[in-house]
């Protein structure tokens, strides 16, 4: 047993363990994770892999682990401060000590001997406080020790700055010629081989088997304790987006059978279209005959259908067309949507399964990257906004002619002037003549627009302008290349030439169908 006054940086205390592993020699502190005041698990670099060590101070044990305990969220303060003092540092050896005299404890503590570019520094696993320190070299007395860093809640008397005791170091006896040699240098230059840190050769510090073990039972039974928490984690991830799944899958189911019964909506909305000038506004039902059902008379069935009493039966008519419209579109995708959601069911039920019988850290860690790639995190919504982001809300509605063509209409005035600025030369411009009102483009039109093309385009130019209500109006068209824009005029604001005009009558049941094609 090695004198209770001799530093721990010292020559004399360098390992002569001819039994202890090899791959500890040189090794380089990578990365600290502080778990608790008690508890800090340290990525050790040895030739060709990464080592996780497990360093305890309840126990004032070592043990290599094959997982990282999960750390506190957020991480503790103290953890860069720990971090500042000793990574990067090179471990020299690993030795048991005990406090001498009356501070000696039943449990030795565990002293991890570092080399750092700010000097020689000790991690130290203490027992009796149940803390981990980092001490450093006294500046004023090489001989002795004071506390560099200390977690919150250490004791008055472990505090940063204060001397460390001293103490007794087992385990680790010199050879006959060690003592010798340290004598020869402190007569040269006293105090020199206590303050020196000893460099790590083929025969220099090395870890004991003893101290860093599979038989560690206490630090075994808390890795093993870990690889039982992540794999509930783990469980509860899975059960939790299974859960998620069934009721997306309920939900897509719904929007399935809205969609199939979609074509009622369709018949309802023909049915009434042509009996809508005959209901008034604010009516909560209408009575329509049904003429695909006849009785025996050759009379056609009464069909009840409820409104909306705050918009008109045309109204009603178009939002029921528009909605099947939609449905009918949306069909495929939904089906598609359902399969996929299915599939997915079905592997995380699978995972789950996988999941509770796993063993084994390497296995959990495969598992948990299959879960990762086969139940990829769903988008949130912000998420989804970001992403839709740049495609730019258009300035204009788009509606279909009966032949086909698109016919877009401006949705402000700032809009028109969008629009009108991204028509072509030959396309169709149109506008209600002396109100205001949208501009309408047809794009395309061709040399000689067709006639019902025409009454079309007018027709919405009409509805979406001021005289809307009016029972008929007179719409200006021409040549986007005879629209002009004034420097400093209002938006929406034009002047055109070559202009000609086409008087368009009501007709709401033609309005209603053209406007049921929106976005078509």
């Amino acid at each position: 047993m090695m004198d209770a006054e001799t530093p721990p940086h010292s020559e004399k205390n360098r390992s002569a363990d001819a039994d202890a592993p090899e791959w500890f020699v040189h090794s380089s502190l990578q990365k600290v994770f502080l778990l608790s005041p008690a508890r800090a698990v340290l990525q050790l670099r040895v030739p060709g892999q990464n080592v996780l060590v497990l360093l305890d101070a309840h126990e004032g044990k070592a043990a290599r682990v094959e997982v990282r305990p999960a750390s506190p969220e957020p991480a503790l303060p103290a953890q860069a401060t720990l971090r500042r003092q000793v990574e990067g540092g090179r471990v020299l050896a690993i030795v048991r000590e005990r406090f001498a005299g009356a501070e000696q404890a039943k449990k030795a503590a565990l002293r991890l001997v570092l080399e750092t570019s700010e000097g020689p520094r000790a991690l130290v696993a203490e027992p009796r406080a149940q803390m981990i320190f980092v001490l450093g070299v006294d500046a004023q007395v090489p001989s002795r020790e004071r506390v560099l860093w200390a977690p919150p809640g250490a004791p008055l008397e472990r505090r940063s700055g204060t001397v460390w005791p001293a103490c007794v170091r087992e385990g680790h006896s010199a050879t006959a010629r060690e003592p010798e040699r340290a004598a020869a240098e402190e007569e040269r230059d006293p105090g020199a081989a206590d303050a020196r840190i000893p460099e790590a050769g083929a025969g220099g510090a090395k870890l004991p088997e003893a101290l860093i073990a599979a038989e560690s039972s206490s630090l075994e039974a808390s890795a093993q304790a870990q690889l039982v928490l992540a794999r509930g984690q783990l469980v509860r991830q899975l059960e939790s987006r299974k859960k998620k799944l069934v009721r997306t899958r309920e939900a897509v189911l719904a929007d399935r059978a809205r969609a199939q019964t979609s074509a009622q909506e369709r018949q309802a909305a023909e049915l009434l279209l042509p009996m809508q000038s005959k209901i008034p506004r604010g009516a909560k039902e209408a009575r329509v005959p049904d003429w695909s059902q006849l009785d025996d008379e050759g009379k056609p069935a009464e069909l009840v259908l409820k409104l909306d009493p705050a918009i008109s039966a045309a109204e009603n008519a178009s939002r029921w067309l528009k909605r099947a419209q939609r449905y009918q579109a949306a069909l495929p995708r939904i089906d598609a949507r359902v399969r996929e959601i299915e599939q997915s069911i079905d592997v995380c039920s699978r995972l789950l399964e996988e999941a509770a019988q796993v063993e084994g850290a390497l296995s959990l860690r495969t598992l948990t990257a299959e879960v990762a790639r086969a139940l990829p995190k769903e988008r949130t919504q912000a998420r989804v906004a970001r992403r839709d982001e740049p495609e730019r809300r258009l300035p204009y509605r788009a509606f279909r002619a009966t032949n086909g063509a698109r016919i877009f209409v401006g949705r402000s005035a700032k809009d028109n002037d969008a629009l009108v600025r991204s028509a072509k030369g030959n396309d169709l411009w149109l506008h209600a003549r002396g109100v205001q009102g949208s501009h309408v483009i047809v794009p395309d039109p061709g040399e000689a627009p067709d006639a019902r093309l025409l009454g079309e385009a007018a027709m919405l130019a009409a509805h979406f302008s001021s005289a809307r209500e009016a029972d008929g109006a007179d719409v200006a068209w021409t040549r986007r290349k005879y629209v002009r824009k004034s420097k400093g005029a209002a938006p929406g604001a034009v002047t055109f030439t070559q202009d000609k005009t086409l008087r368009v009558r009501a007709d709401e049941a033609a309005l209603q169908r053209l406007l049921a094609t929106e976005s078509a």
